[in-house]
């Protein structure tokens, strides 16, 4: 495994070559702003590493049977489906944060039914807010 490497380092690594898998940015709108941050921070160069490196694009469960196989070496996945994997499953893998930065996509805080409006969601979060306190 690449301890503490930055992405831009395995994105174009030959031992990793077609042994890096990843999500699908266009089903995963957390991928395609893990994609778009990554883009900012290492430009275009990046994505054609990966492509160039055979990254595979597919589902996060499969990401994490490939890397607890043996078949990937690295993924990229979401913190939260690895410390499940290692609650859940006794999975022994690690995350790991790369030395240069991480890259830090909000989750979704709650979700309003449909008898809900959107004024009253709106109304509960502005009382939660220092304004509305």
């Amino acid at each position: 495994m690449l301890l503490g490497v930055a992405p831009a380092a395995f994105a174009a690594n030959e031992d990793v070559e077609g042994k890096i898998s990843m999500g699908n940015s266009l089903t995963s709108g957390t991928t395609m702003a893990a994609v778009a941050a990554l883009t900012d921070v290492y430009g275009y160069e990046y994505l054609t590493a990966l492509g160039n490196n055979d990254v595979m694009i597919e589902s996060g469960s499969v990401e994490l049977e490939k890397l607890n196989s043996g078949e990937c070496k690295v993924i990229m996945i979401l913190e939260e489906s690895v410390l499940k994997a290692r609650k859940e499953d006794g999975s022994k893998i690690e995350c790991i944060y790369p030395e240069d930065s991480v890259i830090l996509i909000p989750s979704t805080a709650m979700i309003v039914d449909e008898d809900n409006s959107a004024k009253q969601c709106l109304s509960s979060f502005y009382s939660l807010c220092p304004h509305g306190k």
